[in-house]
């Protein structure tokens, strides 16, 4: 039996040098605009901000003549960093579409179907290389708004959060959840929805290839199909839930619709995955 690791970790190399001319330089615009988003703000308001968070102040300036102008721009600058991270995040997915397309169907296909790689290691590679994209895609993201509270004494806000923690802890407590069981909880839900986001993808396209004509018909299709039979699967066995339903049913709900959740978008991701390697190794004509 052969190792499958040397050979898969070639696809993702080969995948990173494709995608990375397109997201690398435009994580680096996302980040050196929330920089230029911080170096803008006015240092004492965000001090007046902070203290009204943590010592219940009320927080008000008035500005005027070139202070204006200069809380104008930061505003503006603001909203870009706001707009340019939707942009980001449609954009990585967008992309990471187009290059599966591009690299499994497209012209490409006939070079990258020819290396000595099973239709396993081919999309495992992919898969891999996808998630990586969708974390650092997440980790520019909050580094960027980190970047935006660059002339805040961030060590200070820092140790007021952990100061806060434990009441925090102590309020989750009467629900029976804690801060690390919450925190794990959004963790496998964000790494299982990631993997569901990256096997739709590939779904998608499987399905597309079954038909030779109005493929984009069947695409859109084949899209929305599949997103109504996800949301239909959350409904029936999730229960929707308030912060109130919560605090008096113990958190144990909300720990089992996390779970639930968690376990539907792994399953359907297995599902995907199974279908799209069986339609690329038995179906695939790139005629």
């Amino acid at each position: 039996m052969r190792n499958p690791f040397p050979r898969i970790g070639k696809v993702i190399k080969y995948e990173f040098k494709h995608s990375a001319r397109t997201l690398l330089p435009l994580y680096g615009v996302l980040l050196i605009l929330g920089l230029l988003t911080g170096l803008s703000v006015n240092r004492n308001k965000y001090d007046k901000l902070m203290s009204s968070m943590f010592n219940n102040e009320s927080f008000s300036y008035s500005v005027q003549g070139q202070e204006a102008a200069a809380d104008f721009i930061s505003a503006m600058l603001a909203l870009a960093v706001m707009a340019l991270t939707i942009a980001v995040s449609v954009i990585t997915i967008v992309g990471l579409a187009r290059r599966f397309k591009q690299s499994m169907l497209g012209e490409e296909a006939y070079l990258n179907l020819s290396l000595p790689l099973t239709m396993g290691e081919q999309l495992w590679g992919r898969m891999i290389m996808d998630f990586l994209w969708l974390l650092c895609c997440g980790v520019v993201i909050c580094l960027s708004f980190l970047l935006c509270f660059v002339k805040m004494n961030l060590p200070e806000i820092f140790a007021e959060i952990r100061r806060q923690i434990p009441e925090l802890n102590e309020t989750l407590m009467q629900s029976n959840l804690s801060i690390a069981k919450v925190s794990g909880l959004f963790t496998l839900l964000g790494i299982t929805t990631g993997l569901w986001i990256i096997s739709f993808i590939f779904v998608a396209n499987a399905i597309t290839h079954l038909f030779k004509n109005n493929r984009g018909l069947v695409k859109i299709i084949a899209v929305i199909a599949l997103l109504w039979l996800a949301g239909r699967s959350m409904d029936l066995f999730t229960i929707d839930m308030d912060a109130e339903f919560i605090r008096l049913n113990g958190g144990i709900f909300f720990v089992k619709n996390m779970l639930i959740a968690s376990g539907i978008n792994l399953l359907w991701a297995a599902i995907y995955f199974a279908f799209t390697q069986f339609v690329f190794t038995k179906k695939l004509n790139l005629e």
